[in-house]
C-alpha cells in the first residue's frame, strides 16, 4: 500500500518486530490500571486513512475480546463514523500488548480511541509461546518464526500477531491462525506473515 504522499518509497521498511505473545512488559502504559490504546498512527493512503495501533493490558488480570473503538468527528465535533477493530490477539494477560488495524474512507478532522474488552480466565487458555522470529532482509517485509504450545492441552485457533514500524512509526499489524489447528500440547508450528 502507498503511504503518505511525501514518502518516496511506499513500501514500509520495518525497524522492529514485536510479538505480543512473548512480551510481558508493555512499558510505562502498563502501570495505568487500564486496558488502553498506548500508541496510534494514522497513514494517509490517498484512497483512505489507515489506523494502526497498540493496545496494552495494564490490569492485574487477563482480558479477552479486545476491540479498538475509533470515533471520527468533523470540525464541529459531530460524529462522522465509528470504526470497530478487533485486536490481533484474543487474550491479553497482564502486561501484554497487541495491535489493531482499521481503515476509514470518510472525511473527518479528529478522532478518539477507546478499548472495549471482557474479563478472561488465563488458566482456560493454553500457553502458546513464540520460540523464534526473524524478518526478511529484502523485498516485501515478512516476519518468519515458530511457536510452541507449552501447555499439556491442545490450543484451538492458535494465533500469532506482528506489528511493524517504518522510520519509528507504527506502520502495520498482521496476524494469522497457525497450522496445525488445534496445536497439540507440546507441539510446534511455523508462521510467515507478510506486511499488508
Amino acid at each position: 500500500p502507498g503511504r503518505a504522499p511525501a514518502s518516496p518509497d511506499p513500501t514500509p521498511t520495518p525497524r522492529r518486530v514485536y510479538l505480543p505473545l512473548v512480551l510481558k512488559d508493555c512499558g510505562p502504559g502498563c502501570g495505568s490500571g487500564r486496558v488502553e490504546a498506548v500508541e496510534v498512527e494514522v497513514w494517509d493512503e490517498g484512497w483512505g486513512k489507515t489506523f494502526v495501533g497498540l493496545v496494552a493490558n495494564g490490569l492485574s488480570e487477563a482480558v479477552s475480546g479486545v476491540r479498538a473503538v475509533i470515533e471520527l468527528r468533523d470540525a464541529g465535533g459531530g460524529l462522522v463514523e465509528t470504526l470497530t477493530a478487533d485486536a490481533a490477539a484474543w487474550l491479553l494477560r497482564p502486561g501484554e500488548r497487541t495491535c489493531f488495524r482499521a481503515v476509514s474512507f470518510s472525511s473527518w478532522t479528529t478522532y478518539t480511541v477507546r478499548v472495549a474488552y471482557a474479563p478472561a480466565s488465563p488458566s482456560a487458555w493454553p500457553d502458546v509461546r513464540v520460540e523464534s522470529v526473524s524478518l526478511s532482509a529484502s523485498g516485501w517485509p515478512t516476519a518468519f518464526g515458530s511457536v510452541r504450545n507449552a501447555s499439556g492441552v491442545p490450543a484451538y485457533d492458535p494465533q500469532v500477531a506482528v506489528w511493524l514500524r517504518d522510520g519509528g512509526r507504527l506502520a502495520d499489524c498482521v496476524s494469522d491462525i497457525l497450522s496445525p489447528n488445534p496445536l497439540p500440547g507440546g507441539g510446534t508450528a511455523s508462521f510467515s506473515l507478510p506486511a499488508s
